[in-house]
């Protein structure tokens, strides 16, 4: 008999002992007997028979043909429980699937994972000066851990400077991982890839590959190197045989920080490894963050510079439109596309707003259309004629009257991509036109036809949300316009500069690459004010300048790092209660540190799902001094006053929502 310890993806603390009469059960799944269920869990370690009882609950089944872990992310899943306050069995959920599914894989033999013929001619990555003195510079540091940052202006080839580090680490014989925030620039990458790297080089990674090559990844990634990883943030948590680079591209990205437990910033993880690991990290953007580029200048981080397009191309001129009168398109904007159409250019519309509208409004009895179970309005999406949550995903079917009053004078407010493409549509009949939002790609495959089809100029107008403005690459786009950026000011957050002004860029920085001259139209109703003034210089560096002062006034990051506590549940009351509990508690045990308290309030979105939510924020100077004492009280961070009310911990929150 034998006796293992066993950890599950529980915000649970500790390990359970259990016994089986199987050998070699260690990091491996098993199906186990926990409270009143049978639970997965993944075994961590086997103990010595002598000091446990043999009336121990026996272990149910093994998942496992094959260790599902390393030691190496084993010490990884331990420093992210420490740095984000979470459990090891949550940590160690970014690396292996607690699901039931049995693994009835047999081991892949090698010779599955041989490599294809090599006879095939590819191209070759051709820098240009400024790409070139940067790749050398990072490429003498190859063999050490560095920090970098390519803050460059969109269109000046930032891919093509890693792609030419990654082919000099796979002629090492090591292995690279190159990180992007969504699936459908990993479908352009990887098309970029496969034109200098061999396809069996090559291997994607996100939440869209299927189970089964999900599996085949993680094999062919502990067996063969080189190997270029590309993938999204999942693809970080790999098991990775001899990694000797971390690219991560459009590092500004809000993609990068997980919304669960634990709520890590991907940049932070990757900071961390490749520091342990003594290899590069590469990060890469036209907007960087405000704490990266304040590391930069104070020289945490190398800074290098591309201020330049590549093949000299111009920066797109950024025009602004006042919308006085009710109409969703202005008259000037409509011709302006028209005249792009009519030269056999394209355009993208860009409106940071899925569905029909934000919200329906009676004007008789001035009822807005609310979701039941959360303090927000619910979208509507006149396609399926339905009324969505966007965050507990209620929804109702609408008739064309108030649900209050049943008067049929319900009117759109706060217009999405759905309205705007239906008036496109109506003006421009002749032209093909199509929406690029989580709505209507739902799968990979969509996604490559709707680029393959845009890029071969098969699609005149593009309309999307943020998918949108991710980095993609289209010759022949003269036009961007962009609907009511002011929205992002709405609420009061102290990123919310940052991510309208990184947001208008990116969508800017998609007209006037290769073919064609670009231009910008902003069609706002604030145009004038900070920060949308700032944008017709291109010039991030000056609103930088401003907003930093900003940061330093208010003690906001990077002059103080943030921690977050949320509390939320169905009772209101229940919920405020133990948030006052735990911010005096908080209090009492930091009164010795520099820390400076929010709180405890109700949280800009107050009710989510019917929970209502309370959050608690701290300013820390020194975040590490403040983990080190949190370790060693867990208790301080955990909501003992009351089991109806769910405590979430967020270490460096990119928004305070």
């Amino acid at each position: 008999m034998f006796f293992y310890q066993v950890v599950f993806n529980l915000p649970v603390e500790k390990e359970f002992t259990y016994k089986s009469n199987e050998r070699g059960l260690v990091y491996k799944r098993v199906l186990v007997p926990f409270k009143t269920k049978k639970q997965v869990g993944l075994v961590l370690a086997i103990c010595p028979p002598k000091e446990f009882d043999y009336s121990l609950k026996e272990v149910h089944e093994v998942i496992d043909l094959y260790p599902q872990i390393s030691e190496e992310q084993l010490k990884l899943a331990k420093w992210i429980s420490y740095f984000y306050l979470c459990s090891l069995g949550e940590a160690l959920g970014l690396f292996v699937s607690f699901g039931r599914k049995k693994s009835t894989k047999k081991e892949v033999a090698f010779d599955a994972f041989r490599l294809g013929k090599r006879d095939q001619v590819k191209k070759e990555i051709i820098l240009e000066n400024e790409q070139n003195e940067i790749f050398s510079k990072i490429k003498a540091g190859l063999t050490f851990f560095n920090y970098h940052l390519i803050f460059g202006v969109t269109g000046s080839g930032k891919t093509m400077v890693y792609l030419k580090l990654v082919q000099e680490v796979l002629n090492k014989k090591r292995q690279a991982l190159i990180l992007l925030p969504e699936v459908a620039l990993v479908i352009q990458v990887y098309q970029i890839l496969v034109d200098f790297f061999h396809e069996d080089e090559v291997v994607i990674f996100h939440g869209k590959v299927s189970e089964k090559k999900k599996e085949m990844a993680k094999l062919k990634i502990m067996r063969i190197k080189p190997l270029v990883v590309l993938g999204t943030r999942s693809a970080f948590f790999l098991p990775f045989r001899d990694l000797g680079i971390i690219v991560l591209d459009e590092e500004h990205d809000s993609s990068y920080k997980n919304n669960h437990t634990p709520r890590y910033q991907l940049k932070t993880l990757a900071h961390y490894h490749a520091k342990k690991k003594n290899i590069p990290l590469l990060t890469l953007s036209a907007t960087p963050t405000i704490e990266s580029l304040y590391y930069a200048k104070e020289k945490k981080i190398n800074l290098f510079f591309l201020k330049n397009r590549y093949n000299q191309k111009e920066l797109p001129k950024i025009k602004f439109f006042q919308t006085w009168e009710n109409k969703e398109i202005a008259d000037q904007v409509n011709k302006r596309i028209f005249h792009k159409l009519e030269k056999k250019q394209q355009v993208i519309i860009y409106l940071n707003q899925r569905g029909y509208a934000n919200s329906l409004v009676c004007k008789d009895c001035r009822e807005i259309f609310k979701c039941p179970n959360c303090a927000v309005s619910l979208t509507y999406h006149k396609k399926i004629n339905k009324l969505i949550c966007h965050y507990c995903f209620h929804y109702v079917f609408f008739e064309d009257k108030c649900f209050q009053c049943a008067s049929k004078n319900v009117v759109s407010f706060k217009l999405g991509v759905e309205k705007i493409m239906e008036d496109l549509v109506d003006k421009f009949r002749d032209y093909k036109i199509v929406r690029f939002d989580s709505d209507s790609l739902s799968t990979p495959k969509k996604m490559k036809q709707v680029i393959s089809d845009f890029k071969s100029n098969k699609i005149e107008i593009l309309v999307g949300t943020q998918m949108i403005i991710k980095g993609y690459d289209f010759n022949n786009v003269s036009l961007v316009v962009i609907f009511h950026p002011e929205k992002y000011l709405m609420l009061p957050d102290f990123k919310a500069n940052e991510r309208l002004v990184s947001h208008i860029y990116q969508a800017s920085g998609r007209a006037g690459r290769k073919n064609v001259s670009g231009e910008v139209i902003i069609q706002s109703e604030i145009p004038h004010n900070y920060p949308l003034s700032m944008l017709a210089t291109h010039s991030y560096e000056l609103f930088y300048e401003n907003e930093i002062v900003l940061r330093k006034k208010y003690s906001y990051p990077p002059f103080a790092r943030l921690i977050r506590f949320v509390f939320r549940g169905e009772d209101n009351e229940t919920v405020k209660d133990s948030a006052g509990h735990k911010f005096r508690e908080l209090k009492d045990y930091f009164s010795k540190e520099k820390v400076i308290f929010l709180g405890p309030s109700p949280c800009l979105l107050g009710k989510i799902n019917r929970n209502y939510r309370w959050n608690i924020v701290l300013k820390v100077v020194d975040l590490t001094r403040i983990l080190r004492k949190t370790n060693q009280n867990r208790e301080v961070v955990k909501n003992t006053h009351s089991s109806e009310v769910y405590l979430e911990i967020d270490i460096d929150p990119i928004n305070l929502f």
